[in-house]
This record gives C-alpha cells, sequence and structure tokens, in this order.
C-alpha cells in the first residue's frame, strides 16, 4: 500500500505529517550530499538535479496557503532566509581562516580564496553563486534565497488562480441556485465530484500557462542577458514550475483520498444496510495498486535513466539545460520516479526521520563534505572518487554522504542549537504535513 498516508509527529502537536514526502526529502537530501562529495560528472549532475528538483516538488505538494500573503512572506523568510544567513556568517568566517588551505588542499582555483569578509558578507545579501567566485565561502547556500524566490512567485501565482477559482466558485453557487430542486441529491454529490475535477483541471491549466510564462521570462534573461539577479531570481523563473508541478501533484492526491473516503463512507453503509461487508470476489485491490505502482515506478525509473544519456547534463544552480525542454521532461521523469519510490518504500524510519531534518542538513553539509573531500585527498584516496561517475565511484561517495549526513545531524541535534535551527529548518511550505 502507498505510503502517502498521513501519521502524527510523536514530537509536536502539530497536523499530521505525510509519511512519504519525508521519506522524498530524505532520498533528495542523500542524492545531493552525494552530488556534493563527487563534485563533478554526469552522475554529480544526475544525482543534482534530481534531487533539488524533488526536494522542490515535495515542497510545492504540501504547500500551505493559509494567512495574508504578507503573513506567509513574513513567515518564510523566518524558516528561511534567517538560517541561511546565520549559516552564511559562520561560513565566511571559517572561510576566511582555512578557506586558502582547503583551496590548496583540494586544488581549486587559488583567486577563489582572495576575497575578503566585508566583501562575501555583500554577496551573502546579494546570493547570487554564478557571479564571479561570489560565493565560495559555501556554494551549497545558494539554494535558499533562490528557493524562497521561486517561493514568493509560486504564491503570487497561486494567489492568481485562487482569485480565478473563487470567481468561477461563486458563478458555479449562483447557476446551482437558480435551478436548485431540479436534480436529486445522488445527482447533486455526482454534478459536484464532476465540477471539482473540472474546476481542478481549470487550476491546473492557468497554473501551467502562468509558469510557464515565468519560465520563458527566466529563460530570457539568462540566454539573452546572461542576467544575475539577486538571490538569483533567473534561476528561481526555472525552478518555479517545479514547485507547480508539486502543487497540482498535492491538490490531486487530496482530492482522490477525499473521493475514497466517501466512497468507503457509502461502502459502509451499503454493507450495513444489506447485511453483507464483504466485497466482490476478483483480485485484492491493495494488491493491484501496489503491482501497478511498481510497474509505474520501474517504467519511469528507466525513462528518466535512459533520457539522462542524451539529454543530461543539467545544472539547476547555473541554469543549464543542454537540451531544452528534453532535458527539463528528463528531470521530471527521474523526479515523478523517486517520488513513487518514496510511496512504496516500506516503513523504514531512517529517509523518513531525514526528510524532516533535510534543511538543516542542506544548511550544514558543505564543513563535512570538504572536510571529507580533504581527507581523501590527504590519504591519497580521493582518485577513486572524486569527480568520477563510475558505479564503485558513487557507491564510494554515496557512503561518505551517509557519514556528512550524519555528522550534521549530530551538530543539528545538539540540544539548545538544535532546537533553533530546526523550529527555522524544519520545513519550507508545508513542512511535510498533510
Amino acid at each position: 500500500m502507498h505510503r502517502a498516508e498521513t501519521k502524527q509527529n510523536n514530537h509536536t502537536a502539530c497536523a499530521p505529517r505525510i509519511a512519504a514526502v519525508d521519506t522524498g526529502r530524505g532520498l533528495a537530501i542523500l542524492m545531493i550530499v552525494t552530488a556534493h562529495v563527487l563534485r563533478k560528472g554526469a552522475a554529480a549532475d544526475y544525482l543534482m538535479s534530481t534531487g533539488v528538483v524533488l526536494f522542490c516538488v515535495l515542497s510545492g505538494y504540501v504547500m500551505h496557503r493559509k494567512g495574508t500573503f504578507l503573513q506567509r512572506v513574513q513567515k518564510r523568510l523566518k524558516r528561511i532566509y534567517l538560517p541561511y544567513l546565520a549559516v552564511g556568517l559562520v561560513s565566511i568566517l571559517v572561510y576566511s581562516v582555512l578557506g586558502r588551505y582547503a583551496g590548496s588542499l583540494l586544488q581549486t582555483n587559488a583567486k577563489e580564496t582572495e576575497t575578503g569578509i566585508l566583501q562575501n558578507l555583500w554577496y551573502l545579501l546579494y546570493a547570487n553563486s554564478k557571479n564571479h567566485h561570489s560565493m565560495k565561502w559555501n556554494e551549497t547556500l545558494w539554494f535558499f534565497p533562490c528557493f524562497l524566490a521561486a517561493l514568493l512567485l509560486s504564491a503570487l501565482i497561486e494567489a492568481l488562480v485562487q482569485t480565478a477559482a473563487g470567481k468561477n466558485a461563486e458563478a458555479k453557487k449562483q447557476e446551482t441556485r437558480d435551478r436548485e430542486g431540479e436534480s436529486t441529491q445522488r445527482a447533486g454529490k455526482q454534478e459536484r465530484a464532476g465540477d471539482g475535477i473540472l474546476q481542478e483541471r481549470k487550476q491546473n491549466i492557468l497554473r501551467l500557462v502562468l509558469s510557464l510564462l515565468v519560465l520563458l521570462a527566466g529563460w530570457i534573461l539568462v540566454s539573452l542577458y546572461d542576467a544575475r539577479l539577486p538571490w538569483q531570481g533567473e534561476t528561481a523563473c526555472h525552478m518555479l514550475p517545479f514547485l507547480e508541478l508539486g502543487i497540482a501533484l498535492g491538490e490531486r492526491d487530496r482530492r482522490r483520498r477525499e473521493e475514497k473516503r466517501e466512497s468507503e463512507s457509502c461502502g459502509c453503509t451499503a454493507a450495513a444496510l444489506t447485511g453483507n461487508g464483504r466485497s466482490g470476489g476478483g483480485e485484492n485491490p491493495d494488491r493491484k495498486e501496489r503491482t501497478g505502482s511498481l510497474l509505474q515506478t520501474v517504467l519511469l525509473l528507466a525513462a528518466g535513466i535512459l533520457l539522462s544519456i542524451p539529454f543530461g547534463g543539467s545544472s539547476i544552480r547555473t541554469d543549464e539545460y543542454p537540451a531544452g525542454f528534453l532535458s527539463y521532461l528528463t528531470i521530471v521523469l527521474n523526479v515523478l520516479a523517486f517520488w513513487e519510490i518514496a510511496k512504496i518504500l516500506p516503513a523504514w524510519e531512517t529517509p523518513e526521520k531525514l526528510g524532516r531534518r533535510s534543511l538543516g542538513v542542506m544548511l550544514w553539509n558543505k564543513f563535512p563534505v570538504v572536510a571529507v573531500q580533504a581527507a581523501a585527498k590527504h590519504a591519497g584516496i580521493a582518485k577513486w572518487f572524486l569527480e568520477k561517475s563510475t558505479p564503485a565511484a558513487v557507491l564510494i561517495a554515496f557512503l561518505l554522504a551517509i557519514v556528512c549526513v550524519g555528522l550534521c545531524l549530530v551538530w543539528t541535534g545538539i540540544p539548545a542549537w538544535g532546537k533553533a535551527m530546526c523550529r527555522g529548518t524544519a520545513g519550507t511550505a508545508g513542512d511535510g504535513r498533510a
């Protein structure tokens, strides 16, 4: 059975979390950190692009739209931008002391270690990692302000979508009042269900159109003007459709869960009236659903991997999509495959717990990754995995990534510091809750 069902978090009195979302985030962070350990290469590109986009899709999947636009902005600034500034300041201070040594040990360009603290503070605020050596003190932090910019764009689009939906709903209510009493209660329920599906399709079409317009704007900014906006606004334009895809998937699954609950309720009522609680013969529906999900997952994963061979090499951070739309489609197929994997995985709590603290790991993983790479370089074993894409190199990098993730979890788990950071980084758009 799918693991998209919700369950109550024992540590908080908040809304129940979606187990599959936490598991998906856990898979995403493992892919991202493994790519950081590898640094470069086809495998690193595949893991990084898939992991980053999976995280975006899942954030959209649990997106909440409570409160006014300004309230949502304030909440996201607190949850994303303030932790980014805190970790960025620590990174700049550490980099000013150890950056030159680490750069020479890992054989990076010496110029990348020559920027001063004041200049780096400006880069921290401007937050565009594509500027020349501007965020070498912790380049992995580019994601946070860019993701925040994408969330703000998404909030604007959703406001437009909901405004249009509200007008359509009001018109439909007026039409229903005009012909009230013409249909039976059952026909009314069926009509409302059909109207809900139609309304969802209209909203998704509007999301698609608006997302493509923003994506086109991002493409123009990058391709024609080589724009490098604050918070990597041009990259946020490319990232926005992934968030909107997650929102559309979340709306669809919520509607399906409601329909399933209503169907089960009607089924129980009918069984009580007939005195027969047994279903008809045939194949177990849960088993049939599992088989179909597994087949779908295998097909999506195979298609994504095969398409990654000619159309891969994408970089979300630098807005590089070598095959254009085909590269975009390849990333989406890979993400959908891993989302399905997260839903059908057995109830193993390790990636699920990691998913709940994924943003904390994303904030701090640069430190243990650089330490592991430097130690491997010093020991002469970095040549086994660094900037390579062989299966053996990926396996070694994955094992080292687990070590790095473990160190991040220990660091963010320190009682006083961990509570402060987890309040800011437990989640972004919905925190994985239903």
